[in-house]
């Protein structure tokens, strides 16, 4: 090993020039190396912080879950946090100047649903009771139909469906239309009276093609019981490859039928 190391020494001053060389090519390459990689994890990152600006930070959602179902993923050991969230449903815009978007939109979440998605307050405050909501400010900007924090409004609520079909349609379908006029129509569920307490900016997740004007309203999970369902949207206490396996044990124990996962996220 003695004679290796001279002889390298040896020929590495007697060839100083590629010596020289040799070590600033090492140098680039690692340098090059670490740049990449430094540009892949910031790249990565910055994916998952716009996801999370657009969409919330969750990981699994069990959907249409009613309060015994959702009593079990709350003592999970694996939940962090508990997000109730559920598309109430659509509701006309009376009044509405925008052809395109003649419905309001009605949304649910808890306080942890306020907290984790992305919903900014303009004026007034959030709701707390599960008779008040918050409406977006685009009703008065966009639609031209004025509501103030305090009114009171009553609504139709149902469900958008295509004349003749059951399946009904959601914010990522713009209002159907054909050369006889509107193809769709509201299916109702029921009748609401709710209180405004505050105006938000347009969330991210309404698309400028959807039908629908965001309003929030708050769901108490003590009111709820076993015949309402609600989406139970989960954060981890640390995310791992067993977290499939273990989300789909805890549905097939409780008799929830349907996971859905962040797979930007995960």
């Amino acid at each position: 090993m003695n004679i290796i190391n001279k002889l390298t020494i040896r020929h590495l001053k007697e060839n100083k020039r590629r010596t020289l060389v040799t070590i600033i090519g090492v140098i680039i390459s690692v340098a090059m190396i670490t740049a990449v990689a430094t540009l892949g994890v910031s790249f990565l990152n910055l994916m998952i912080r716009d996801n999370i600006s657009a969409n919330g930070e969750w990981h699994v959602k069990y959907n249409a879950v009613h309060s015994e179902q959702i009593q079990a993923i709350e003592n999970d050991s694996q939940t962090k946090k508990l997000i109730l969230s559920n598309d109430l449903g659509y509701a006309k815009l009376e009044g509405s100047e925008n052809k395109g978007k003649p419905y309001l939109f009605i949304k649910e979440y808890n306080s942890a649903g306020f907290q984790q998605f992305p919903i900014e307050l303009a004026e007034g405050r959030l709701p707390f009771t599960e008779n008040e909501i918050v409406i977006s400010e685009d009703i008065a900007n966009n639609a031209k139909v004025t509501y103030n924090i305090g009114d009171k409004l009553t609504v139709d609520i149902g469900k958008r469906v295509l004349q003749g079909e059951e399946n009904p349609l959601g914010q990522n379908y713009p209002l159907q239309l054909d050369e006889n006029g509107t193809k769709e129509t509201l299916k109702i569920d029921s009748n609401e009276t709710f209180t405004i307490v505050g105006t938000i900016k347009r969330p991210t997740w309404e698309q400028a093609w959807s039908p629908g004007y965001t309003v929030i309203k708050y769901v108490d999970q003590n009111a709820l019981n076993s015949t309402r369902t609600v989406d139970a949207v989960i954060v981890l206490e640390k995310v791992k490859g067993s977290l499939y396996k273990h989300s789909e044990k805890i549905a097939k124990e409780n008799g929830i039928s349907s996971v859905s996962y962040n797979d930007d996220l995960l």
